[in-house]
């Protein structure tokens, strides 16, 4: 029996040099990281402005009582 050729994808893939796969891989885990790090900082620096613009609403309304004493 004659070998039987191989579809043109799996050939491409086998040509492929599998370090190079390797890096992309790597490259593209250290990508997600990143971006689930930004998504992390970004959601803690809301909160952050929330707590702030709480707070100063408080310390305006505490000024305006102040004021209104005076």
């Amino acid at each position: 029996p004659q070998p039987q050729p191989q579809p043109q994808a799996q050939q491409q893939v086998a040509d492929f040099p599998m370090s190079l796969l390797q890096e992309e891989l790597d490259a593209r885990a250290a990508l997600t990281k990143r971006v689930e790090n930004l998504e992390y900082d970004k959601v803690a620096q809301a909160l952050e402005i929330t707590k702030l613009k709480r707070r100063v609403k408080k310390l305006e309304k505490g000024n305006r009582v102040k004021v209104l004493k005076l």
